[in-house]
């Protein structure tokens, strides 16, 4: 693990089935500051090039109302669950 504080109690003890969620666990809890979770600022997808065919980065929009868009989506994931999302709503017409 890393040196930064639990977000969650039970962390200690996740038991990750998969190296790929695993490693991407690791990679995002390593840019966590303090309390705050990183933002996509703090994601460089050179640093991870393994993990980008699973990636899914969604855009957070909180005006006019709080709103999900598909920013990136890795090919693995497109290949057995989406069909081309980039941009798309993720809740909604």
């Amino acid at each position: 693990m890393t040196d930064t504080p639990a977000i969650n109690p039970h962390e200690e003890t996740l038991d990750f089935k998969s190296a790929i969620v695993k490693d991407c666990y690791s990679y995002w809890r390593g840019k966590v500051i303090g309390d705050r979770l990183p933002s996509r600022s703090d994601i460089d997808p050179v640093d991870i090039p393994k993990l980008m065919p699973h990636a899914v980065i969604l855009d957070v929009r909180r005006e006019p109302e709080l709103d999900f868009r598909y920013r990136l989506i890795g090919n693995l994931c497109c290949g057995t669950s989406f069909q081309r999302p980039h941009g798309l709503v993720v809740f909604g017409d």
